[in-house]
């Protein structure tokens, strides 16, 4: 349900600007029985910047107060146990009742969702003419080049029954700095990993693999993505057009995975697999983005991600969810990590 009412402006301080708060959404989360899902955190977006945030009560309703300024805003709602969803409220209507699909937390459910139905080995000009579409509304060099991001992040070492399940005593203050440090040559070769040279990291072993959940999620935009993957149409879900991709070539490290778009042909969010020659580990990763205006191309922005890799019979999980995203000179400091 939502009510714009018009309370009198606070003002929200980020970390770099302040923004006027002069209205109010509400809304329900409800599971697919429609029962009312308490404590799902509800996150409002503008295009760099997590704005607000508020938890669900016993009754599954939460209230957000908005920016003045409310354009090409978007929520991201998540919560344990459940798969996250993104609406984008430009085009969402009255009532907004938000609906949770409940996913088992093990690495067989999530390996199912996030590998297409099939790899595409012959391109569908639909889904390409589609992907183009998304994709010019983006400016990879604003983001390929001098970001500076910042946010709270959980890493563990899982059981498979946990896989997926955020500790939130456990965040801790992230900074990640995009187009400074860049170990990855964006080249047919080794972009989607590299051999690791025998040192063995908890991110990973044999294969090293590009942040592609956090600042390599520019790639999703890039000409070189649009060159070295198939693409085909899949199923709508809640009118999110989904466009199936995998990698051209096989013979090394590649993806697999899903690109959801936004009904005015924004992305959505990304999932994917590493699919790797030997078959000793798996990883894979998914990403949300942030919502974009009309106009001049964008910036590609996440707003949360998310890489796993399997470690014998357990899992090495890395989720960020971040607050906001600046630009920065060359020497953006602190350096990736």
């Amino acid at each position: 349900m939502v009510r714009l009412a018009r309370p009198a402006c606070v003002v929200l301080l980020g970390l770099t600007l302040a923004r006027p708060l002069c209205a109010q959404l509400s809304g329900l989360v409800v599971d697919e029985g429609r029962y009312p899902v308490a404590g799902a955190l509800v996150e409002l977006w503008t295009p760099t910047l997590r704005a607000a945030s508020a938890v669900t009560d016993a009754t599954g309703r939460f209230a957000l107060a908005m920016p003045s300024d409310s354009v090409a805003l978007a929520l991201l709602v998540r919560r344990i146990g459940f798969r996250p969803v993104r609406i984008d409220l430009a085009r969402s209507s009255e009532p907004l009742v938000i609906t949770l699909v409940a996913v088992p937390q093990r690495l067989a459910s999530i390996a199912v969702r996030v590998e297409p139905p099939r790899c595409p080995r012959r391109d569908d000009r639909a889904a390409r003419l589609l992907y183009q579409r998304a994709a010019s509304r983006y400016d990879v060099s604003l983001t390929a080049h001098g970001v500076l991001g910042r946010g709270m992040s959980f890493v563990a070492d899982v059981s498979s029954d946990s896989l997926g399940v955020v500790d939130t005593s456990r965040l801790r203050p992230l900074t990640v700095a995009g187009g400074i440090r860049a170990p990855w040559l964006p080249t047919r070769n080794t972009f989607y990993g590299s051999p690791a040279g025998g040192v063995i990291q908890p991110r990973y072993d044999r294969w090293e693999y590009p942040w592609l959940e956090s600042v390599f999620a520019w790639h999703f935009a890039d000409a070189r993505f649009d060159e070295w993957n198939d693409l085909a149409l899949d199923r709508e879900t809640d009118g999110m057009p989904r466009i199936v991709f995998c990698s051209r070539r096989t013979g090394s490290t590649f993806i697999v995975g899903v690109l959801e778009l936004t009904p005015d042909t924004a992305f959505a969010s990304a999932s994917w697999r590493f699919v790797v020659p030997d078959q000793y580990e798996e990883a894979g990763g998914e990403v949300f983005f942030a919502p974009v205006r009309a106009g001049p191309p964008a910036a590609v922005i996440p707003m949360s991600g998310r890489y796993w890799r399997r470690r014998g019979s357990r899992y090495y999980v890395e989720t960020v969810e971040y607050r906001e995203w600046i630009r920065c000179d060359a020497d953006c400091s602190p350096p990736l990590r």
